[in-house]
């Protein structure tokens, strides 16, 4: 995994375990075993529920664990109902945790608290859904016994490292990844875009696996990168510049063309109406004080289908307070669906410019 990711997800894994265990411990004792209580588990304390290599696992395999909760089924009035409610209320704590940090990520919270909650919403997001997955020692083989008829709850850790090894090779074969993956790609689809106040705030050095396309210019700066949606890439600079210069445009246009992408001549959203890559002008106000805004788009297709959409933002302040700002913004949409509509209407209006372009239905 990448280090930096590694690293953002590292304060989430740490608090996503020790909810999810100390949950477990606690619900427990709650339904009346004491187990986890008299080896000191009902605490918030992660020392007392990470394990080392459950640690360093996600920094070379993605994902982490913990150190199982051990819980005597037979000390329950109820035992197979209450063993159930106990081994669910540690993918429910992590799904409680994935609500808060969501949420609060609506209200466009600052950058740091931002990058924080990323973590904590995909780890803790993660952490339920695999621990569905019926393989000791995960809940999931705990769980599943006691909803379906028949089935006997695992209670032995005895073979725990096994069964990690047989979910390693079937996360890295991509068997788990079939089922998995969706819910990870639903995920990104729900997290809010950073709403920054300023165009100087950074989310992420530039991840592995970024398009090759989506390079930053010799005179941008204070770059940002976002994969908020699965196959959607996005990344947000500055300059120092003015619409009327845009010095940086011949170097961005060169590129797109070196890798084969094509400018289409009409707006997306216009369908033919208007002109690709016309500056807008808007009088608005922000902060309470009055602004010009002028807005640049303009859509580029490539053979396979892919589109990239290229924004600007000029805002200037006649009066007096912020200075100016040129924002500059690249997304990126590999089979594109946002655009489906408007990209068949286009098609539709200008088949000469989709010669040889094949467009996902």
């Amino acid at each position: 995994m990448n280090l930096d990711l590694a690293l953002l997800l590292l304060p989430g894994l740490i608090i996503g375990l020790t909810v999810h265990e100390a949950a477990h411990a606690i619900s427990a004792k709650w339904l009346g075993d004491r187990t986890a209580e008299k080896m000191g588990r009902v605490s918030l304390n992660p020392l007392r529920h990470l394990s080392i290599y459950g640690t360093l696992a996600l920094f070379f395999l993605g994902f982490g664990w913990g150190k199982p909760v051990i819980v005597n089924l037979y000390n329950f009035k109820k035992p197979k109902f209450y063993y159930l409610l106990s081994s669910l209320a540690g993918p429910l704590s992590n799904l409680i945790l994935c609500g808060i940090s969501l949420g609060i990520m609506y209200m466009h919270p600052p950058i740091k608290v931002y990058n924080f909650l990323i973590g904590v919403f995909l780890i803790n997001g993660m952490l339920a859904a695999i621990n569905l997955v019926p393989i000791p020692p995960l809940d999931g083989s705990k769980i599943w016994p006691c909803l379906i008829p028949g089935m006997k709850p695992t209670i032995s850790g005895k073979w725990s490292m096994i069964w990690i090894v047989v979910l390693i090779v079937g996360l890295k074969t991509g068997g788990i990844s079939k089922v998995l993956g969706p819910i990870q790609d639903g995920m990104w689809s729900l997290l809010p875009e950073y709403k920054a106040k300023t165009p100087s705030a950074s989310i992420l050095s530039r991840p592995k696996g970024f398009p090759e396309v989506l390079v930053l210019p010799n005179a941008g700066k204070n770059v940002s990168y976002y994969n908020v949606r699965p196959n959607n890439y996005r990344m947000i600079f500055t300059v120092e510049e003015t619409p009327d210069e845009f010095a940086c445009y011949p170097a961005i246009e060169k590129r797109l063309m070196d890798y084969n992408w094509k400018k289409l001549s009409y707006k997306l959203e216009g369908t033919g109406i208007e002109n690709n890559g016309q500056w807008e002008k808007d009088e608005i106000v922000i902060d309470g004080e009055a602004a010009i805004a002028q807005y640049y788009h303009e859509y580029w297709i490539k053979s396979s289908g892919d589109l990239i959409w290229l924004a600007c933002n000029y805002t200037a302040f006649p009066e007096k307070g912020a200075e100016d700002f040129f924002i500059v913004s690249f997304e990126y949409q590999k089979s594109p669906t946002e655009y489906k509509e408007e990209i068949a209407r286009y098609k539709e209006l200008h088949p000469e410019e989709f010669e040889g372009i094949e467009v996902a239905e």
